[in-house]
């Protein structure tokens, strides 16, 4: 039986839904009934897995393009073309260095499988623009210290839009939207002509590590590129913060009735280790592990000073300042999150103590769940979508069944060339 964590009461939409859920899902009866509430779709379709309702549900049209859309994919990495521009977005590890330098170099977020050859392409083709949000720019400078290509990239060839504004570059209308799953993310929305394509990049329709989740677009595309990393039907992530953050709050709830009140948690240090101290803090501020100090360390406490200096007036996550370690040892009632790997002195300290305990890369989820990126894929209002970065037959088959044109992204550069599809 698993012990029950205090979190926080929902609020707003989420408060009534609830009602309905278990697991963090909604069944289609009670999805139904919400409908007839008058709750939004786009509120409610996030929390629906069941095939069958989806079966139900019409997807919403728009125009198909005008202009000939080359589109071609490697992993993460997307290359747009279309007569007189050629935009590459997020040049990951496996993005290659074209043989015609790109108009414009876009980046969604700062994560490496999106940035690991940002470098490379700037340094290659000098007089193609580099653009960002604000704080995807903040979290690169903090890898750029050791790294020149990627500090001058930066330094000299970057243009920094804030999220919602809209900029005219390159023969390209370009406008950021913010996209959830971390600080400073962005879904990319290009325009050329009378052509508007929207990019995902990562992104979450919920809250993650304090981040808001990406709101929902009062706009029709053309076409919809949507990031399907790792999703799978009927698994966590789910569109309920508290379902997916639960089992990891009765892990850390197990360790403390062992005796163990020294923990270290060892994880990615820019959007992991924000969403399990959000998890905990969450958890605090409704009651649950009264005595327990919750500490950042290493990367992962330079990345939450970030956290904290843009949510601490929005988000109760970061509204009043974080406990740090102070010192190479930890304290007794302590969690620590760290960037830190097992084979560290953290680590080597816990295991000369008995009521230590060190955790490597615990359950936790930052990108869209199922029916967030199903909801997405159905309600924006599109002529087509297309799968890139991953892939998923549920979600591939769910959205055929119902009529909505998609497409899987070759990961290793196929062409898609939309008016041929058509």
């Amino acid at each position: 039986m698993t012990t029950p964590i205090a979190y926080p009461a929902p609020t707003g939409s989420l408060r009534d839904i609830r009602l309905y859920m278990q697991n963090g899902c909604l069944s289609p009866r009670g999805a139904e009934i919400l409908l007839r509430q008058d709750t939004l779709w786009q509120i409610v379709a996030r929390h629906v897995q069941d095939p069958g309702w989806w079966r139900e549900q019409s997807p919403a049209v728009s125009h198909p393009p005008e202009l000939p859309w080359r589109i071609q994919s490697w992993d993460a990495a997307l290359r747009l073309q279309v007569p007189g521009v050629d935009i590459w977005i997020d040049p990951g590890p496996e993005a290659p260095i074209p043989a015609q330098a790109p108009n414009l170099i876009i980046v969604t977020h700062a994560h490496y499988d999106h940035t690991a050859r940002l470098g490379d392409f700037s340094t290659a083709f000098p007089s193609a623009r580099v653009v960002m949000s604000d704080n995807t720019y903040g979290l690169l400078s903090l890898q750029a210290q050791s790294d020149v290509q990627l500090r001058r990239c930066l330094e000299e060839r970057t243009v920094r839009i804030e999220l919602g504004a809209q900029r005219v570059i390159e023969g390209a209308r370009l406008t950021l939207v913010p996209a959830g799953h971390l600080l400073g993310a962005a879904m990319i929305d290009v325009e050329v002509g009378d052509d508007a394509i929207l990019v995902t990049g990562d992104f979450a329709l919920r809250d993650v590590g304090g981040v808001p989740g990406a709101p929902w677009p009062e706009k029709r595309y053309s076409l919809v590129l949507i990031e399907a990393t790792s999703v799978h039907r009927g698994a966590l992530p789910v569109a309920d913060p508290q379902a997916n953050r639960m089992p990891f709050l009765q892990e850390v709830s197990s360790w403390l009735e062992r005796g163990k009140t020294r923990i270290l948690v060892t994880t990615q240090a820019m959007g992991q280790a924000q969403e399990l101290y959000a998890a905990l803090v969450l958890s605090q501020q409704a009651g649950a592990f009264p005595d327990l100090k919750v500490r950042l360390t290493r990367f992962a406490e330079v990345v939450s000073k970030r956290y904290y200096d843009a949510l601490k007036e929005s988000s109760r996550v970061w509204h009043c300042p974080f406990y740090t370690l102070e010192a190479d040892r930890i304290p007794p009632q302590s969690v620590v999150i760290s960037s830190e790997d097992e084979d560290s002195g953290l680590a080597q300290s816990l295991r000369e103590v008995p009521d230590g305990e060190c955790v490597t890369d615990p359950a936790v989820y930052t990108h869209a769940g199922w029916g967030e990126r199903m909801t997405w894929a159905v309600g924006v209002p599109s002529h087509a979508v297309g799968l890139y970065a991953g892939y998923s037959s549920s979600l591939h088959t769910a959205l055929s069944d119902i009529g909505r044109k998609v497409r899987a992204l070759s990961q290793e550069g196929e062409e898609w060339l939309i008016n041929e599809d058509q």
